[in-house]
């Protein structure tokens, strides 16, 4: 996930916040149970029946509940727009008596061309990329994966060699989205070779970047020889791609991905995940395999409850004589796991967990400001960090004064908790000056 600060980087820097369109377009004052209906025609071609009757269905709808009918060009697909479109809609409107109750003249809710409105939707598409279930994608048209013929022959080769894959075609055109649906979804070997090359230019150079991550994320038993891990040569072991899977499912793309069921592709067209376990026990992800080991393997990720808690497990099975037993594996896994968690008080609000030693005398303890209850598992190891400034003081300091943090650390999870001092500190008295000059 990106900054804030690089993430408004990619705007105009004037672009408004949410509250501004807020305060724009406030709540119609309409009657209970009025509908605001839209006919939203493309100028990319000519008005035919089918939109003129979900027009006047649109209008009916509105009228008949006291509401508001309006029409919104959807013109931002320039490179189809159709002369003479735009006027022939208008000449269709009036004589289908399908006019708009408010325009760009008229009404308070405009502009009422799509294309005039991309502020309103850059600013909420700046605060999805904030919040991070967005992400910037640079990808132009020509940037796009096109199948060639050589992702063709590697279909066709990993599907001679039984191994699993997804159909694809000479010139079919697919996002890195959709690559990674097909990737991830059914398992397409075929299509790691197709990503690779888009990534890196050639396999051997995205292995070469696997590889180099790999190290990066501290997974010392794994090896890559090849995208799609099916070569005997790729090896690793069950603690390295829980690593790997933990790191994966921070990018909410790929978590989305593999938390889905199917997938619907230009040309193999509806796609089932192979991960057949998904919504059993909690499961949310992440991939099925072979080629690591013998057998079948199973790295997986499982929300579950505690108490008013929800946590995400990681664990991976390998090695099983089947797809079945994986998945069998895992789930006893998981029930092992979630009869080992449990909540523990960590911190109670107005603990002390230090003081201030004034030199001068006077001291004052640093309470915590809240409770802090958190999911262990045995054998994990709670860290407590106290972060207190050093005083200078020239002021009475009053009870309560916010001074300084206590950073828990509980394996992954990491929180700083504001402290509060007890006391009131007070600065030296002019003859503990005195004695000191």
């Amino acid at each position: 996930m990106l900054s804030q600060d690089v993430v408004d980087s990619l705007f105009p820097p004037d672009l408004p916040e949410p509250d501004h369109w807020e305060h724009r377009y406030p709540p119609r004052d309409l009657p209970e149970g009025a509908q605001v209906t839209r006919f939203s025609p493309s100028p990319t071609g000519f008005l035919h029946i089918g939109g003129v009757y979900a027009a006047t269905i649109d209008v009916d709808v509105a009228r008949q509940s006291g509401g508001v009918y309006l029409v919104r060009l959807e013109d931002t697909d320039q490179a189809r727009v159709t002369e003479g479109a735009t006027a022939q809609f208008a000449e269709a409107f009036a004589y289908f008596s399908i006019g708009p109750d408010e325009d760009d003249q008229t009404g308070h809710y405009g502009p009422y061309l799509q294309s005039a409105r991309s502020q309103v939707y850059l600013t909420y598409v700046r605060e999805l990329m904030r919040q991070g279930p967005a992400y910037p994608c640079f990808a132009t048209k020509q940037d796009l994966e096109e199948i060639t013929d050589a992702d063709v022959q590697a279909y066709q080769s990993d599907k001679a060699d039984q191994q699993s894959v997804v159909a694809v075609q000479a010139g079919e055109q697919l996002s890195e989205y959709q690559a990674l649906e097909g990737l991830l979804i059914p398992s397409g070997n075929n299509i790691a070779f197709t990503l690779a090359n888009w990534d890196a230019g050639s396999v051997a150079g995205f292995v070469t970047k696997m590889n180099t991550q790999a190290k990066a994320l501290g997974m010392a038993h794994s090896t890559f020889a090849d995208a799609a891990g099916a070569l005997a040569q790729t090896v690793s072991t069950p603690s390295d791609l829980v690593v790997l899977g933990m790191t994966a499912m921070k990018q909410p793309a790929f978590a989305q991905i593999v938390a889905r069921t199917q997938a619907t592709l230009p040309v193999a067209g509806i796609v089932f995940n192979v991960d057949y376990a998904l919504g059993q026990s909690g499961i949310i992800g992440i991939k099925t395999g072979s080629g690591l080991n013998l057998g079948a393997n199973f790295l997986f990720a499982a929300s579950t409850n505690v108490g008013a808690f929800t946590v995400v497990m990681f664990g991976c099975v390998m090695g099983q004589p089947t797809l079945d037993s994986a998945f069998t594996a895992a789930k006893a896994l998981i029930a092992a796991m979630q009869s080992q968690l449990r909540v523990s008080r960590v911190l109670s609000q107005y603990e002390s967990v230090g003081s201030y030693e004034l030199p001068w005398g006077g001291r004052s303890e640093l309470l915590s400001t809240a409770d802090v209850d958190l999911v262990e598992w045995p054998g994990t190891i709670l860290k407590q960090t106290l972060r207190a400034p050093s005083l200078s003081i020239s002021q009475p300091i009053p009870p309560g004064t916010s001074e300084g943090t206590l950073r828990i650390i509980l394996g992954n999870y990491q929180l700083d908790v504001p402290l509060t001092t007890r006391s009131a500190m007070y600065p030296p008295g002019r003859f503990w000056r005195l004695t000191r000059i």
